[in-house]
């Protein structure tokens, strides 16, 4: 019989930070979510800017909120925040956002 060997990640977390994400992800939904943060991770560091990603994250210059589109929408419709827009457009050439604008309302 073969053994199959599941990858996983492993952090280590605070009490309280452990108990905010039980009660906040609700039961069945841990697994996706996570999964979805970590291929978006793996996509962006596969991009000629991956190493500065991870970098920003760290040092905590880019933030969730930061690429987020929860923030609903400015007066032209569009959203106020894009998904890594700022960070991304440097890469792209498309202007995504004004990320001076950005860090006068970080949280």
């Amino acid at each position: 019989m073969e053994d199959r060997y599941t990858p996983r990640l492993s952090i280590e977390l605070s009490q309280e930070d452990y108990d905010i994400l039980q009660r906040g992800i609700p039961w069945g939904m841990k697994k996706p979510f996570f999964t979805a943060i970590v291929k978006d991770i793996i996509r962006i560091m596969k991009t000629d800017r991956g190493r500065e990603f991870i970098i920003a994250v760290i040092a905590r210059d880019l933030k969730l909120e930061d690429f987020s589109t929860v923030g609903g929408k400015d007066e032209t419709g569009k959203p106020k925040k894009e998904l890594l827009g700022t960070f991304l457009s440097r890469e792209t050439g498309i202007n995504r956002g004004n990320k001076e604008e950005e860090k006068d309302s970080d949280i």
